[in-house]
C-alpha cells in the first residue's frame, strides 16, 4: 500500500514537471515571435504568418478562345445577342459573333474572369469589324469595390477600323486605377452605334512579356 502511494506521488510530480517544461517552451517560442514581429515592424516590414505569395505564371493565360459552348455560360449580353460562329476565327475554328442593337452602350459582360491579373503584363484580344465604317469600342474592368461611379473602375476607348483589330492593354495602366488582385467583371461594349450591326471577338488572353 505504501509503495503504491509513493509511486502515485512520484508519477504526479513527473507529470507536473513535464507540464511546466511544455509551458516554458511555449512562452519561449511566443517571446521569440513577438521579438521578431517588433523588429520587423520597427523596420517598416509588415508581419503576417498566414501570408502566402503565389507563384507568378510563366506563360500566357487564355481567358476565352470561344472553342467550346461552355465559354458562353458566363457572358451576359446587353442590347444584343451573341453566338459561336465559324466566321472570322483568329485562333481555332470559332469566334464569338455579337449582334448589337442601336443603344447607348450595347455590349457583353464577362463575369467568370480570373480574379488576379497582377502577375501578367497585358490583356490582348482580337475584334473583327466587318463593316466599312469605324466603330468605337469601350473596354471596362471592375474590381470588387467598383460601383457605378467612373472613378471606381477602369475604362478606355479603342477605335475599331474595318477588318481585324488587335487590342493590347498594358496591365500597368489598369493597376493605376483599380486593384488587379481582386477583379470582378470585364465589359466590352460599343459606344452609341447609329445603326445595328455585328462584330466578332476572339482570343482573349492575359500575356506575359518574354524575358
Amino acid at each position: 500500500m505504501f509503495k503504491s502511494k509513493t509511486f502515485i506521488i512520484i508519477l504526479s510530480i513527473a507529470l507536473i514537471c513535464q507540464l511546466i517544461f511544455i509551458y516554458w517552451i511555449y512562452r519561449h517560442n511566443q517571446s521569440t515571435i513577438e521579438k521578431s514581429r517588433a523588429l520587423q515592424e520597427s523596420e517598416g516590414i509588415s508581419f503576417k504568418l498566414e501570408q502566402v505569395i503565389p507563384r507568378p505564371p510563366v506563360r500566357d493565360f487564355v481567358i476565352a478562345d470561344f472553342e467550346e459552348v461552355e465559354d458562353l455560360d458566363w457572358i451576359e449580353p446587353v442590347h444584343g445577342e451573341y453566338a459561336l460562329t465559324g466566321r472570322h476565327p483568329v485562333s481555332g475554328q470559332y469566334s464569338l459573333a455579337f449582334n448589337y442593337e442601336i443603344a447607348k452602350y450595347p455590349g457583353m459582360e464577362f463575369w467568370h474572369i480570373p480574379r488576379r491579373w497582377d502577375y501578367f503584363d497585358s490583356l490582348r484580344f482580337m475584334v473583327i469589324n466587318p463593316t466599312e465604317q469605324n466603330i468605337k469600342l469601350v473596354f471596362r474592368l471592375d474590381d470588387q469595390n467598383s460601383t457605378w461611379k467612373p472613378e471606381t473602375y477602369y475604362f478606355e476607348e479603342q477605335q475599331l477600323s474595318p477588318g481585324i483589330n488587335r487590342i493590347i492593354i498594358p496591365l500597368s495602366k489598369i493597376q493605376e486605377k483599380i486593384d488587379t488582385t481582386n477583379l470582378k467583371r470585364m465589359i466590352l461594349s460599343l459606344k452609341q452605334p447609329q445603326i445595328a450591326g455585328k462584330i466578332y471577338i476572339d482570343d482573349i488572353v492575359l500575356t506575359v512579356d518574354d524575358g
